[in-house]
């Protein structure tokens, strides 16, 4: 019995006296060896052409509970049981050595550090996971689509093009903040502003369920689509549960590192931390500190918000593989379009005003998904109740924000793939 491996499901199709059995396990959560639980799907041929189907649920590890599996599978299937538990105990078998066993051991060796590898040169890693934070409303979505166009069509963009990629490879957008409406506006905008004539966009699903949930679906897009960089926008969504906890980061880190175990580079972009916020100290991602000790590469982005444009500056905040430069990017917006070009604004520091306001208001509305009070906002902003007012109102005519029963509330997207 051979088992396919694609993404993170397993394949096994059989040909026996009884028929065509093609059978497929996905899901699989394993927490020791008698606690192997998968979803199951058979899809049956019998003799005569007949084709009948079953999917459930099961603890594959445990013979009591695979039996069970059996016989309302047979039932359903119209085939022989005894058959089909046969089948099973040998699939059992292979999937228990399969998911246990671990790579031969190797010795160390000596490598030079300039062979690091970039998928984006001098920005995102190749095969690992780079983090980009910077606070709300600060332009990191056309970051991310930025270099997600740079990498999806690395050999034929112009020689000034912002980002450099190193590779061409196909990208995956997951998008937990806004919808495919808006991010095909922002795709239309910067394809007018930077004149990307005959250019290819990432793949995109909008997601609103934690990465942990949808990472078997994500790995198998990824296998069947040919995906070398995913772009997780934004990390605090896509973890799910309090970003505090310790639980939610290391289930969030143990689904990117089933992306990396792949070969996948992921580029990651999430907001500051709530600390950073209330005390406007914007050196520290969001959350537990798994957010700052797990990825190989953090980017700190201060952004300047003008009337028409946007100046970002990326600083390095930590690195395990050297000294990189900071650089600058500038934002240019106009009615139809975006422009991004490539140049330093060396000193920029995150400025004060209401700018900083919104941005504290549209995080403490995430983070409260029961709504609040204008009162307990402006409690928690420290500002007076009219500037928090004419930023609510600013916002609820963009449909960020919607009020009921006397809460404010951020709007959440509606679109649900998984």
């Amino acid at each position: 019995m051979m088992l396919t491996k694609i993404g993170s499901k397993y394949i096994v199709t059989i040909d026996d006296n009884y028929g065509h059995f093609e059978i497929e396990l996905k899901g699989i959560r394993f927490a020791g060896l008698d606690n192997i639980r998968a979803l199951v799907s058979i899809v049956y041929s019998d003799l005569q052409g007949n084709t009948r189907r079953f999917a459930s649920p099961v603890i594959i590890s445990q013979p009591s509970r695979l039996r069970e599996f059996v016989r309302m599978a047979s039932d359903i299937l119209v085939t022989n049981e005894q058959n089909l538990l046969k089948i099973f105990s040998l699939l059992s078998h292979e999937l228990i050595n399969e998911l246990y066993s671990i790579q031969q051991p190797a010795r160390l060796e000596l490598v030079d550090d300039s062979d690091t590898n970039f998928i984006v040169d001098n920005f995102i890693l190749e095969n690992l996971l780079t983090l980009v934070f910077a606070r709300g409303g600060s332009g990191k979505s056309f970051v991310a689509l930025l270099a997600g166009l740079a990498v999806q069509n690395a050999d034929s963009l112009p020689e000034d093009f912002p980002f450099k990629a190193n590779k061409r490879t196909n990208v995956l957008y997951l998008d937990w903040e806004s919808d495919k409406l808006e991010m095909d506006r922002r795709f239309t905008k910067m394809v007018n502003g930077m004149q990307l004539d005959g250019i290819y966009s990432p793949l995109y699903v909008s997601v609103v369920r934690p990465l942990e949930d949808v990472i078997d679906d994500i790995s198998i897009i990824c296998a069947t689509n040919d995906i070398g960089m995913v772009i997780v926008d934004s990390v605090g969504l896509a973890s799910g549960g309090s970003i505090e906890d310790t639980s939610t980061s290391i289930n969030f880190f143990r689904a990117v590192r089933q992306l990396t175990d792949d070969g996948i580079s992921v580029f990651a972009v999430t907001h500051m931390s709530k600390h950073a916020l209330e005390s406007r100290d914007f050196q520290t991602p969001i959350g537990s500190i798994y957010y700052e000790n797990m990825p190989r590469l953090i980017w700190q982005v201060n952004s300047d918000i003008l009337e028409s444009e946007t100046h970002m500056q990326f600083i390095v905040r930590k690195s395990n593989v050297g000294k990189l430069p900071s650089f600058g990017l500038t934002l240019s917006f106009f009615d139809n379009s975006v422009s991004i070009i490539k140049e330093n604004h060396p000193e920029l520091e995150v400025t004060g005003g209401e700018r900083d306001v919104t941005d504290f208001v549209i995080e403490l509305l995430k983070e409260n998904s029961n709504g609040l009070s204008i009162g307990e906002i402006v409690k928690e902003a420290g500002s007076s109740k009219e500037e928090v007012k004419r930023i609510l109102d600013k916002l609820k005519a963009q449909n960020k924000v919607k009020y009921a029963s006397g809460k404010w509330k951020w709007q959440a997207v509606d679109e649900i793939p998984f």
